[in-house]
């Protein structure tokens, strides 16, 4: 279980602006990304993401800040398949678009 090269961990930062009609929306994201290979089939994948959202629209009252998770298991059946499960919560962060993640584990 302690096999340093079972594990892996990336970090990474975006940043996305846009602006048009005199109003503007910027958000800087910090990703976290790990996974641990407990097997040669069997791997588990994490993500951690703090989000930060500022903007001018008067239409957007959600959070500025937040975190994003998700986290997941992948099998692998044979050399040209597996079966991946993945949940992710981005219920408490400022994406207005939650059920369409821009992230994935890798």
């Amino acid at each position: 279980i302690l096999t340093p090269s079972k594990f892996q961990m990336n970090q990474g930062f975006a940043f996305m602006t846009s602006m048009g009609s005199g109003m503007s929306h910027t958000t800087g994201i910090y990703s976290n990304f790990s996974s641990y290979k407990l097997s040669d089939r069997l791997q588990f994948n994490t993500g951690i993401h703090l989000i930060q959202s500022q903007n001018n629209m008067s239409y957007f009252t959600g959070p500025q800040a937040g975190i994003g998770y998700e986290f997941g298991f992948e099998y692998k059946l044979s050399p040209n398949s597996l079966i991946t499960f993945q949940v992710a919560n981005y219920n408490n962060s400022p994406i207005r678009y939650r059920n369409l993640s821009p992230f994935n584990v890798p």
